[in-house]
């Protein structure tokens, strides 16, 4: 019984998937703009191929694969498939969102959370409960999930929903409400006729999906599943292991050869989509880090597009701990791994080395990234981003801050001295120095601690080298000659600082410039970010 209820710990084959993570929450990150690009790219009429193939793989009950059909064939309507009856969609920003409610309507909201105890099939994860309360009990609404962030977020949906519906009425009686949503905020996007167009079955290739998994059952309730596509479509499902190759080829050959894709030689480039939805890290703690590899390469060079939602590595060491809740033994394999803090950043330089485009398509509600790689570019593939960059502009940020007020501790007129050179006598203007805070304020710190917020995770210890170099560069170049130049004349401190201030100055910045990145990279490391990040959406 144990080695039952751990088995979904183990492959990931989890037999209530979607009731707690619903396929049309995942497709949130097919919006108008993806949507549209990936339609046209896909399926215009044209091309070397009569027809458009797309595998997904790990499908589960086929519940996503089924959306994604549907969302890439239909029109501007939302096509995805309906949650499950005991399922609530949920947004994170409905947190947010209430604040700012209830921040206009002057109302107090508190959250209390509990946990319950699951039987049944889907004893395998916590459930925790949210309590919502607006001014102490007038208005109750509860929110369940798997953890509490996704509880939170449920509660706070339900209760803006509530307060919306009773706008110009009275919330004063107390009510419990179920977690439902509206429908509208259960759509991936809103759209309207002539932004998302569709292809007719007469203007397009024909579309056949396989989806295939490691589960027989699964793999049978996704067969029974109706789907409703023209006869020049298909939707299939296949009890395949993508890591016994012979078999999955034999599978792959006979789906090909009814979607009138048969290649000469092998099946490399067989399929215009491949998607991997919350399978990468299955594929590595089951095989080891050169399975994942082989198994990265296998499908790479499968397909033109790739569609991959890897999980961070807090996602794994989340899977050990539901194992030893279970009191289930840990497979060997996933004690064997070398990649792992970094392990998103790795597969996506083994896959930027394959793809010659790539494009991030958002995060899903769980905080997991999505991502499109591309061979021949698709109109949201021509996107691009630079990990490096953003972290470098990240560590700068944060050195600026802390050296900018450690300046002001050490010479507290140092911000007058600057107010007095940029705006002379207008500088005793209060209007004008209040602006000047503001935009001080703004440029010195907000904007600083965004950037360490949302992208503390791209800075690596290898960043002090560039800023080093920066740093040295503006002082020869922009401020002037010597070792410690002087920089009144570049700031415009008025009056002018000692020599002795300059030299402080500048040797804070080289030592900033190489212990704010080390730092960044050794909170990352640690676990640190991730544990503040989760503590603070709870």
């Amino acid at each position: 019984m144990a080695a039952d209820a751990a088995q979904g710990h183990v492959l990931g084959n989890f037999h209530t998937y979607y009731s707690f993570n619903p396929a049309n929450e995942r497709l949130r990150f097919m919006d108008t703009e993806t949507r549209q690009a990936l339609r046209h790219g896909l399926l215009r009429a044209g091309g070397s191929s009569e027809s458009a193939t797309i595998l997904d793989v790990g499908c589960n009950e086929g519940d996503l694969t089924i959306g994604l059909y549907k969302s890439l064939v239909g029109g501007n309507e939302d096509t995805t498939i309906a949650a499950p009856l005991d399922v609530v969609t949920f947004d994170v920003s409905s947190v947010s969102q209430l604040n700012e409610l209830a921040q206009r309507k002057k109302l107090s909201v508190s959250y209390i959370f509990s946990e319950e105890e699951q039987s049944g099939s889907s004893e395998h994860r916590r459930h925790f409960v949210c309590e919502l309360r607006v001014n102490g009990s007038s208005v109750v609404v509860r929110g369940a999930g798997v953890s509490k962030k996704v509880a939170k977020a449920k509660a706070a949906g339900a209760a803006l929903a509530k307060l919306t519906q009773s706008e110009g009425g009275s919330t004063n009686d107390a009510t419990t409400v179920s977690n439902e949503l509206p429908e509208k905020d259960a759509a991936p996007a809103t759209s309207t006729a002539h932004s998302d167009s569709t292809l007719s079955p007469a203007d397009r290739k024909p579309l056949y999906v396989l989806g295939i998994d490691v589960d027989a059952e699964l793999i049978s309730r996704a067969s029974q599943k109706p789907v409703p596509c023209p006869q020049q479509d298909a939707v299939e499902f296949a009890h395949a292991d993508v890591m016994e190759s012979s078999a999955f080829r034999s599978i792959v050959d006979t789906f090909l050869r009814r979607a009138g894709r048969v290649l000469p030689s092998d099946e490399r480039r067989a399929f215009d989509l491949i998607t991997l939805f919350s399978v990468t890290m299955w594929i590595h703690l089951n095989h080891g880090d050169d399975g994942l590899w082989r198994f990265l390469g296998t499908v790479a060079d499968m397909t033109e597009h790739l569609i991959v939602e890897p999980q961070p590595w807090k996602c794994y060491r989340n899977a050990l701990k539901r194992l030893a809740r279970l009191r289930a033994p840990v497979p060997p394999s996933f004690k064997g791994l070398q990649v792992r803090e970094n392990v998103l950043d790795k597969m996506d330089a083994f896959l930027r080395e394959r793809f010659r485009f790539r494009a991030p398509l958002g995060k899903t509600n769980w905080s997991r990234p999505m991502l499109l790689y591309s061979r021949s570019p698709i109109e949201v593939s021509l996107i691009t981003e630079s990990k490096a960059a953003i972290g470098i502009a990240t560590s700068m940020g944060i050195t600026v801050m802390i050296g900018w007020y450690t300046l002001r501790v050490m010479d507290r007129y140092a911000f007058t001295a600057v107010l007095n050179g940029w705006l002379g006598s207008w500088s005793k203007s209060k209007a004008l120095g209040v602006f000047a805070r503001a935009g001080d304020l703004a440029i010195h710190f907000v904007f600083p601690i965004a950037l360490l917020v949302f992208f503390l995770p791209n800075v690596r210890a290898w960043m002090c080298i560039p800023a080093l170099i920066s740093s040295r560069l503006w002082s020869r170049f922009v401020v002037g000659e010597g070792g410690f130049p002087k920089a009144d004349h570049v700031y415009r401190f008025v009056p002018p600082r000692s020599q002795h201030f300059w030299n402080t100055a500048y040797r804070m910045e080289l030592v900033l410039n190489v212990l704010v990145p080390c730092c960044c990279h050794l909170v990352h490391q640690s676990g640190l970010y991730d544990q503040l990040a989760d503590g603070l959406v709870l």
